[in-house]
């Protein structure tokens, strides 16, 4: 369970670090179709961080429930 919970904190601040870079992309004049595609993907990228995040409850869950 630990390896499980250990790769999803991996692959969240992964997500992180994107989010990160999208958002300094945003902060920088572009145009508006860029700016629609880089807000798509940092929805995108959040939702990502509620999964990891979502997922790694779910394995608390099941680790307590299971004792």
């Amino acid at each position: 369970m630990d390896s499980k919970k250990a790769a999803l904190t991996k692959r969240r601040n992964k997500i992180y670090s994107e989010l990160q870079s999208e958002e300094k992309k945003l902060a920088a004049p572009c145009s508006t179709a860029d700016s629609i595609i880089i807000n798509s993907r940092i929805d995108a990228l959040r939702d990502s961080i509620y999964e990891c995040r979502k997922a790694a409850e779910d394995i608390d869950v099941f680790w307590i429930n299971n004792k």
